[in-house]
């Protein structure tokens, strides 16, 4: 979308305000983004428990340069492993709903779903667990200095819509994109039930509770 409104596709009242010459109408161009949102949470493990936050010489190039050649030469380390060791697909229990105030908050959609609203249908949430915790994805320095895990959940079919819009005439500026995550109460709804269960699995399993004894660490 963003290519075509430069070229002058798209609706003309947003493409006569980035000052493009409007050459084919098209209203719907760059509307209608459905994107997953991924709701992260972050779990603190007994101090003995080996995760890659242990790896500290990720957070420096001379480490980084230890890890690839451990890689190379053995197959072994973190470079060895996919990003996510564990994965599992469940249902949120709002698969009825059909509220139509989009105003609702994360507080309400909370109290209106509950742990045992979950049913049997079509999962709706997709879960991946990676075997680390850290500030910024983008940022191997700023891996926790204590053992812990991720656990991270997205809606399946959001129901939210964003869009994407050129800023400027040149397809070389960055496009405004805008996904307006959680603008529909069905999928705050989903975000508070997908955040009970990745809790439940997490400190209410009693064998793993048991072996790792974890605390929640983000979003607390």
């Amino acid at each position: 979308p963003h290519i075509l409104e430069c070229s002058g596709v798209g609706n003309f009242d947003i493409l006569v305000d980035r000052g493009v010459e409007g050459k084919v109408s098209l209203p719907g161009m760059g509307e209608n983004l459905q994107d997953h949102l991924q709701i992260r949470s972050v779990y603190k493990l007994k101090p003995d428990t080996i995760t890659v936050n242990h790896w500290t010489k990720a957070g420096t190039w001379f480490g980084r340069i230890l890890l690839g050649a451990e890689y190379i030469l053995n197959r072994s380390g973190p470079l060895s492993m996919a990003p996510s060791q564990f994965g599992l697909f469940a249902h949120s229990g709002v698969d009825n709903y059909h509220g139509t105030d989009h105003n609702t908050g994360p507080e309400e959609a909370s109290e209106a779903s509950g742990d045992d609203n979950l049913t049997p249908n079509t999962p709706d949430l997709q879960f991946h667990v990676q075997p680390l915790s850290l500030d910024d994805l983008s940022d191997p320095d700023s891996l926790h200095k204590f053992p812990g895990f991720t656990t991270s959940v997205c809606n399946l079919r959001p129901t939210s819509r964003g869009s994407v819009h050129l800023t400027a005439p040149s397809s070389k500026q960055a496009p405004d994109i805008d996904p307006q995550y959680l603008s529909t109460e069905r999928d705050c709804l989903v975000a508070a039930s997908a955040l009970r269960l990745a809790r439940k699995l997490v400190l209410k399993s009693p064998h793993f509770v048991k072996k790792y004894e974890p605390s929640e660490y983000k979003p607390g």
